[in-house]
Protein backbone atom coordinates (compact mmCIF):
# COMPACT_ATOMS: atom_id res chain seq x y z
CA UNK A 1 0.00 0.00 0.00
CA UNK A 2 1.09 3.34 -0.94
CA UNK A 3 1.93 6.11 1.90
CA UNK A 4 -1.71 7.99 1.39
CA UNK A 5 0.03 10.96 3.86
CA UNK A 6 -2.60 12.93 5.14
CA UNK A 7 -2.43 14.57 9.04
CA UNK A 8 -5.16 14.25 11.53
CA UNK A 9 -4.85 16.98 13.81
CA UNK A 10 -6.84 16.51 17.61
CA UNK A 11 -6.94 19.61 19.32
CA UNK A 12 -6.88 19.57 23.18
CA UNK A 13 -8.30 15.81 23.16
CA UNK A 14 -9.71 14.62 26.31
CA UNK A 15 -10.87 10.96 26.28
CA UNK A 16 -8.22 8.32 26.05
CA UNK A 17 -9.73 5.79 24.09
CA UNK A 18 -11.12 8.23 21.37
CA UNK A 19 -7.28 9.12 20.70
CA UNK A 20 -6.43 5.73 21.08
CA UNK A 21 -9.35 4.42 18.34
CA UNK A 22 -8.05 7.50 16.24
CA UNK A 23 -4.47 6.27 16.26
CA UNK A 24 -5.21 3.19 14.64
CA UNK A 25 -6.92 4.99 12.25
CA UNK A 26 -4.08 6.75 11.28
CA UNK A 27 -2.13 3.63 11.48
CA UNK A 28 -4.86 1.82 9.39
CA UNK A 29 -4.22 4.53 6.81
CA UNK A 30 -0.92 5.58 6.79
CA UNK A 31 -1.13 8.81 8.20
CA UNK A 32 0.11 10.71 10.93
CA UNK A 33 -1.41 12.09 14.12
CA UNK A 34 -0.63 15.25 15.81
CA UNK A 35 -1.63 15.92 19.06
CA UNK A 36 -2.41 19.23 19.89
CA UNK A 37 -2.07 19.86 24.27
CA UNK A 38 -3.16 20.61 26.52
CA UNK A 39 -4.18 16.86 26.57
CA UNK A 40 -7.44 15.86 29.23
CA UNK A 41 -4.80 12.53 29.76
CA UNK A 42 -1.24 11.40 29.88
CA UNK A 43 0.19 9.27 27.01
CA UNK A 44 0.98 6.70 29.03
CA UNK A 45 -3.00 6.16 30.00
CA UNK A 46 -3.69 2.26 29.56
CA UNK A 47 -6.83 3.07 27.95
CA UNK A 48 -4.83 5.30 25.62
CA UNK A 49 -2.48 2.17 24.77
CA UNK A 50 -5.91 -0.26 24.77
CA UNK A 51 -7.44 1.46 22.77
CA UNK A 52 -4.41 2.32 20.62
CA UNK A 53 -20.50 10.37 0.81
CA UNK A 54 -22.53 12.90 -2.11
CA UNK A 55 -22.73 15.78 0.60
CA UNK A 56 -19.17 16.18 0.43
CA UNK A 57 -17.48 19.02 -1.99
CA UNK A 58 -14.46 18.99 -0.59
CA UNK A 59 -11.12 18.28 -2.48
CA UNK A 60 -9.07 16.18 0.10
CA UNK A 61 -4.89 16.16 -1.34
CA UNK A 62 -2.14 13.74 -0.03
CA UNK A 63 -0.51 16.03 2.85
CA UNK A 64 -3.45 17.72 3.77
CA UNK A 65 -4.39 18.48 7.71
CA UNK A 66 -7.38 17.01 8.79
CA UNK A 67 -8.35 19.22 12.07
CA UNK A 68 -10.45 17.78 14.93
CA UNK A 69 -11.59 19.66 18.24
CA UNK A 70 -12.27 18.25 21.67
CA UNK A 71 -14.76 16.11 22.36
CA UNK A 72 -16.75 18.91 24.75
CA UNK A 73 -16.30 21.87 22.94
CA UNK A 74 -14.88 20.86 19.13
CA UNK A 75 -12.59 23.52 18.20
CA UNK A 76 -12.64 27.34 19.27
CA UNK A 77 -14.37 29.79 17.20
CA UNK A 78 -11.56 32.38 16.44
CA UNK A 79 -9.68 28.60 14.87
CA UNK A 80 -13.18 28.08 12.80
CA UNK A 81 -13.87 31.99 11.99
CA UNK A 82 -9.95 32.33 10.54
CA UNK A 83 -10.74 29.25 8.57
CA UNK A 84 -13.89 29.39 7.49
CA UNK A 85 -13.39 28.59 3.56
CA UNK A 86 -11.89 25.50 4.68
CA UNK A 87 -13.84 23.99 7.73
CA UNK A 88 -16.38 21.12 6.66
CA UNK A 89 -19.20 19.35 8.67
CA UNK A 90 -20.17 16.01 8.25
CA UNK A 91 -23.85 16.16 7.59
CA UNK A 92 -25.97 14.16 10.00
CA UNK A 93 -29.49 13.89 11.57
CA UNK A 94 -31.17 13.56 14.85
CA UNK A 95 -28.06 14.25 17.07
CA UNK A 96 -25.96 17.13 17.77
CA UNK A 97 -22.30 15.30 17.30
CA UNK A 98 -21.25 11.98 16.90
CA UNK A 99 -18.39 10.31 18.48
CA UNK A 100 -14.46 11.75 17.73
CA UNK A 101 -13.12 8.68 16.76
CA UNK A 102 -16.15 8.02 14.87
CA UNK A 103 -15.83 11.60 13.15
CA UNK A 104 -12.33 11.10 12.33
CA UNK A 105 -13.02 8.10 11.12
CA UNK A 106 -15.80 9.37 8.44
CA UNK A 107 -13.38 12.29 6.96
CA UNK A 108 -10.51 10.56 6.95
CA UNK A 109 -12.05 7.32 4.63
CA UNK A 110 -13.17 10.04 2.55
CA UNK A 111 -10.11 11.41 1.77
CA UNK A 112 -8.44 8.04 1.30
CA UNK A 113 -11.17 6.77 -0.89
CA UNK A 114 -10.86 10.40 -3.10
CA UNK A 115 -6.53 9.75 -3.30
CA UNK A 116 -7.00 5.99 -4.50
CA UNK A 117 -9.74 7.34 -7.12
CA UNK A 118 -7.26 10.06 -7.98
CA UNK A 119 -4.57 7.51 -8.08
CA UNK A 120 -6.98 4.91 -10.43
CA UNK A 121 -7.82 7.44 -12.74
CA UNK A 122 -11.40 6.25 -12.13
CA UNK A 123 -13.79 9.18 -11.09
Amino acid sequence: MDQIGFNVVLVEPEIPPNTGNVGRLCLATQSTLHLVKPLGFSLEDRQLKRAGLDYWDVQFRRGDFLVFGRETKGLPENLLAANEPGCITIPMAGTRSLNLATAVGIVLFEAVRQQRLGENGVE
